[in-house]
């Protein structure tokens, strides 16, 4: 049986910058049920800020948020939950390394 498993929005308490000490964090969630007990997780967020200058991109130009997004295959085998997931955003590479450093994790 598929389900809705999250939906909402919540704020993060980890900082963007110094200066901006909140964001909020908001997503939809959705588990699909497949043949093998296989199961498929599609999920889409988005980060936001009151802060219009949090991600700065090369060219110069901010944005006061970004979205991210997961497809995840995912069974259980030998008592053990196995996923394989793919995961991105819409954060540029320079974005990603202005805000959170050299070999940031976008």
């Amino acid at each position: 049986m598929d389900q809705l498993i999250g939906l909402g929005v919540l704020p993060a308490n980890a900082a963007i910058k110094p200066r901006d000490k909140h964001r909020t964090v908001g997503w939809a969630e959705y588990d699909f049920y497949l043949p093998w007990q296989t199961k498929l997780n599609v999920r889409y967020g988005h980060t936001w800020t009151s802060d219009e200058q949090a991600w700065l991109s090369d060219d110069g130009s901010y944005r006061s948020g970004y979205s991210d997004w997961q497809l995840a295959l995912s069974k259980r085998l030998y008592s053990v939950e196995w996923k394989a997931a793919y995961i991105d955003t819409d954060l540029s590479k320079a974005e990603c390394t202005n805000n959170f450093g050299e070999g940031g994790k976008c």
